[in-house]
């Protein structure tokens, strides 16, 4: 069983800010993989569309290292995100759909995933990861969290 968990932040605005992504994956014993990272050029960028590429950066880790068989919950405090990939939502319009159509083709590689929105509260760790790229461009945390 794998646990993953993803976030996303575009800072010190949104949309146009620097996107970036942070994502967790876990076994049911130990952090498996972590990582963040900065997606985008402004002013073509959305916390979306950081979501989204956290999302991917996560299921690409899956793919590349071999557990597209194993059982994945996927953990996310976008309702977006997770309705869209898992849920009913149809992918519309917006700087992140491109990114939502290659994500959600990718979901076809795994044999059991499933994906659940869970409270911001809840997903801190990847949380935090997806602002580290924003403090390393200098942006203050203050004004990251008014985006939020």
């Amino acid at each position: 069983m794998i646990n993953v968990w993803f976030d996303g932040c575009c800072a010190p605005i949104n949309p146009g800010g620097i996107a970036s992504f942070g994502i967790i994956i876990k076994d049911q014993y130990k952090l498996l993989h972590s990582n963040s990272g900065i997606v985008g050029n402004p002013p073509e960028t959305s916390s979306n569309l950081a979501e989204y590429a956290g999302l991917q950066a996560a299921l690409t880790w899956l793919l590349d290292n071999n557990l597209e068989i194993e059982k994945i919950y996927i953990y996310g405090d976008s309702n977006l995100v997770i309705n869209q990939m898992f849920g009913t939502w149809k992918i519309k319009k917006g700087i992140y759909k491109n990114l939502a159509i290659q994500t959600k083709s990718l979901l076809k590689c795994f044999t059991d995933i499933s994906g659940y929105w869970i409270p911001r509260e809840q997903n801190s760790e990847a949380d935090e990861l997806s602002k580290r790229p924003s403090f390393l461009n200098g942006i203050d945390e203050k004004l990251i969290h008014l985006t939020e």
